[in-house]
């Protein structure tokens, strides 16, 4: 952000940026002949095509283009040809299409966000099945072809009169065929990069990445859809370069959080060092940034959604707060009386009592403890993820005190 820009300069710029690229686009659909009616969503940075409202992100085309590798017409083109592609496939008939089908992995938030998103426009949720993959990633199905790919829907394995474990015993099958075990290694790290925009997939590959003689259990990361990097969990040296990897990588299109994962008992875990490893810190911060940013857009569209529908709840922000003498990272979250909130899960909640004045100390809970003595106050909204908590009454006093954080709270 320019110094002397405000934030909602910069806002402003941006979506004067973007609307300049939707028409750049929109005009470049046309000379392609792409049948319309051609719409642009600003809100969400997209286009409607056509009159099935087929739509068409332009978040990682824009992506692309910034990165000047590829010209704004090529890129284009093979978007369009990817829809073609689509179009011309009879994905009714199961077996016409079985040697394509690929499971691929996302954030959870990604449809997450999707389906709030719908809830916002009032427009129909795209109802895409999935498995868990770790607590922040999940496995999907989709079809892949040399120029997109597509998730595969309920609505297509009702049509298939098949259940979402046997097309995906299927998809990992032709997922496996298309994954040889060459990996570019360097000083501990593995990098795949399959060249098909779906390389973290591999990670549903268990063989493929117990074979890699890594120190340790296997530790991935996962930076963006291009990039799947494994090092091991005693590899003290190997974390440390795959973070500087992976860091570069975050820049590219189609960003994922990167936030690592260890494979253990056949199951992908949140991967967190001891405090006292060298890399303590760098972790820290990565998921700690993660968090805040994911919360961020939930908050978001929780937002528009409630005042869409007229509900007063404050949708609170996830906060984060360094030691001045540790630098530990703590997150944190405002419960303040007579608000009805809902409330991120942070480290630290700070409870505000605005009736007693400018001057009310805040009290910091931790949230455990909250949890513990304030149960009765605190409902999870099992709809949501990240998890948030509803709070429509304040504790007493006394029992605040009895469980807040003695001390200077920073």
């Amino acid at each position: 952000m320019d110094a002397d820009s405000s934030p909602e300069q910069e806002a402003h710029k941006q979506a004067a940026q973007r609307e300049a690229f939707a028409q750049l686009c929109i005009a470049e659909l046309t000379r392609l002949n792409v049948p319309g009616p051609i719409e642009y969503d600003a809100d969400e940075f997209r286009l409607i095509v056509g009159t099935d409202k087929q739509i068409w992100n332009l978040v990682n085309i824009e992506a692309e283009h910034r990165q000047g590798v590829v010209k704004l017409p090529e890129l284009i083109a093979n978007f369009v040809s990817g829809v073609r592609d689509f179009n011309d496939l009879d994905t009714d008939n199961f077996e016409s299409i079985r040697g394509i089908l690929v499971p691929t992995v996302r954030e959870r938030v990604y449809f997450e966000f999707t389906r709030l998103s719908a809830q916002v426009r009032k427009s129909q949720e795209l109802a895409v099945p999935f498995r868990p993959l770790s607590d922040s990633l999940i496995v999907s199905l989709a079809l892949d072809t040399p120029r997109a790919l597509r998730f595969i829907t309920q609505k297509d394995l009702d049509s298939w009169s098949m259940s979402f474990e046997e097309v995906f015993m299927v998809a990992v099958e032709n997922l496996a065929e298309k994954s040889p075990g060459e990996w570019y290694q360097a000083e501990g790290v593995y990098i795949g990069n399959w060249e098909d925009c779906n390389s973290p997939a591999r990670m549903v590959l268990a063989e493929l990445i117990h074979a890699l003689p890594v120190k340790g259990l296997p530790v991935a990361l996962v930076p963006n859809r291009n990039y799947l990097i494994i090092t091991g969990s005693q590899d003290i040296e190997g974390q440390k370069r795959a973070m500087e990897i992976m860091q570069e990588a975050l820049g590219e299109p189609r960003p994922m959080s990167g936030r690592p994962l260890i494979l253990r008992d056949e199951r992908w875990h949140t991967f967190f060092p001891q405090y006292d490893t060298p890399l303590y810190d760098d972790y820290q911060r990565l998921y700690m940034g993660g968090a805040q940013t994911d919360y961020g857009e939930q908050k978001d569209l929780l937002t528009k959604l409630h005042e869409e529908k007229g509900e007063d709840i404050y949708i609170a922000s996830f906060g984060v707060l360094q030691n001045t003498e540790t630098r530990q990272l703590k997150s944190w979250c405002a419960w303040t009386k007579g608000v009805v909130s809902l409330l991120p899960c942070t480290d630290s909640i700070m409870f505000l009592n605005p009736e007693q004045g400018e001057n009310a100390p805040i009290l910091e809970v931790r949230w455990n403890d909250a949890i513990r003595v304030f149960a009765h106050l605190m409902k999870k909204d099992e709809s949501l993820y990240p998890e948030r908590w509803l709070v429509d009454s304040f504790p007493e006093e006394e029992a605040l005190k009895a469980v807040a954080v003695k001390g200077d709270s920073e």
